[in-house]
């Protein structure tokens, strides 16, 4: 229960408000209404007119796409309200087992919990010493941001691998 003090404390600190005019608190900005009134909430959910797309919403199908490597190395599918797509070729490491661990150890890899991170799509290919792999993000932004922390990787370099140069990424941009 609230003492006697601290009652009085809050109706001076009501009393002292600027937005206080001796009965309620009101608004003191002003906004520039125009000559349209300002629509109230039962506008937006009981208009008189129809809220309902006239027409089906354009879509695309991504499954035929996805089937085939993208000719640049890098393709970005925007999978809806929030969530979009990157797909990169050319993650330079010494093995497979070595892309995983360090996927792991850098917490980059995909978390169920928050349906983000990197995945590896496709299997090492040793003639080159690269692995595909998919970025899921929310925005386009922070997927770059994880593809460049992925770019930003290096491990020991495999010396049957023939390339010191470990944890690169083409085609992000950057």
């Amino acid at each position: 229960m609230k003492s006697a003090d601290s009652r009085e404390f809050r109706r001076e600190r009501i009393a002292a408000s600027p937005r206080w005019d001796g009965e309620r608190f009101r608004n003191t900005h002003t906004f520039p209404r125009g000559t349209a009134p300002m629509p109230a909430l039962k506008d937006f959910l009981c208009g008189g007119e129809r809220r309902v797309p006239q027409a089906p919403l354009p879509t695309l199908n991504p499954l035929e796409p996805w089937q085939h490597p993208a000719q640049s190395g890098l393709r970005a599918t925007w999978l809806g309200h929030s969530t979009v797509l990157l797909e990169i070729d050319g993650w330079q490491v010494p093995s497979f087992g070595a892309g995983v661990r360090l996927l792991d150890d850098s917490g980059l890899s995909y978390d169920p919990a928050t349906r983000t991170g990197v995945v590896l799509a496709m299997p090492f290919n040793p003639s080159v010493g690269t692995i595909r792999y998919v970025v899921v993000e929310k925005t386009l932004d922070i997927a770059h941001e994880r593809a460049q922390a992925l770019e930003a990787l290096s491990g020991p370099a495999d010396p049957d691998a023939g390339s010191t140069d470990v944890g690169r990424v083409s085609g992000t941009g950057s």
